[in-house]
């Protein structure tokens, strides 16, 4: 099983759910959290696949004690949100193929930044040399923590304006919700990783966090199954990325985000 780590301050579900479906859609396996623990409870549900866990119920608990690994395929794991602390719980017991890291904060909001980026560093660290890392190149506090990480991996950096041949870059977006106002027609999408581009009408109007995420999947797909990307493009603009999500964050200083 090779496990596809996402973190960061913001955007790991959207990339983490994005690059599932692509892969999906292309007939390979990938085992993703749909149970909603984003701690170490949820890594071990999602490389052990299970889907059904209720901590209230014993036997769900001797299940997932006498449960193996499955063989082959991915898993999809999110971990190192600024609040919690399963870096190191991760760390000490599995090995990550390849990290995507959506963006750092620089300022804590939560807990001391130094040892969140401690960890991310960390995690970064232990890609073997054959993995990768994808970054944001836009978000400054990720490109910081890319510069003073000992990586070994493969670094793709992505990016909504660069222009870096090496990196998976947006080549044109229809800004229809930015620009003219309204949800609907057609959000004409273009992007470029190491000469090969494509076009994507999507549907409906897409916000830059899903923007990053298609540019994550454009890229690892292109980079492990380039024979599949015509059928990743032809599928994409049916992913209708999560349309109902309530997230609760507790800042450090007092105030509850609900959004």
């Amino acid at each position: 099983t090779q496990l596809l780590v996402f973190t960061g301050t913001v955007g790991k579900t959207t990339n983490r759910d994005t690059l599932t479906y692509g892969l999906r859609q292309l007939g390979i396996s990938v085992r993703n959290n749909t149970l909603g623990y984003s701690n170490e409870l949820g890594i071990l549900l999602t490389i052990l696949d299970v889907s059904h866990f209720s901590p209230w119920n014993p036997f769900a608990w001797r299940h997932l004690f006498f449960r193996t690994v499955p063989h082959g395929g991915f898993a999809a794991i999110e971990l190192g949100a600024d609040f919690y602390r399963d870096i190191p719980w991760f760390l000490g017991r599995f090995t990550p193929t390849a990290v995507f890291i959506s963006g750092s904060a620089t300022m804590s909001w939560s807990r001391d930044i130094k040892p969140v980026y401690a960890e991310r560093a960390a995690l970064l660290s232990a890609v073997p040399p054959h993995g990768e890392v994808f970054y944001n190149a836009d978000d400054p506090g990720t490109v910081s923590l890319i510069q003073q990480s000992a990586i070994r991996a493969a670094v793709i950096p992505i990016s909504l304006a660069g222009t870096d041949e090496h990196s998976a870059v947006l080549t044109h977006w229809s800004k229809n919700l930015y620009e003219r106002g309204t949800f609907f027609g057609d959000e004409v999408v273009g992007f470029s990783y190491a000469g090969t581009t494509a076009t994507l009408h999507f549907p409906r109007s897409l916000f830059e966090p899903q923007i990053y995420g298609i540019l994550f999947t454009f890229a690892f797909i292109l980079r492990h199954f380039p024979d599949e990307f015509a059928h990743l493009i032809a599928a994409l603009p049916a992913y209708p990325f999560a349309r109902d999500r309530l997230q609760f964050i507790k800042f450090s200083y007092g105030p509850v985000l609900i959004q």
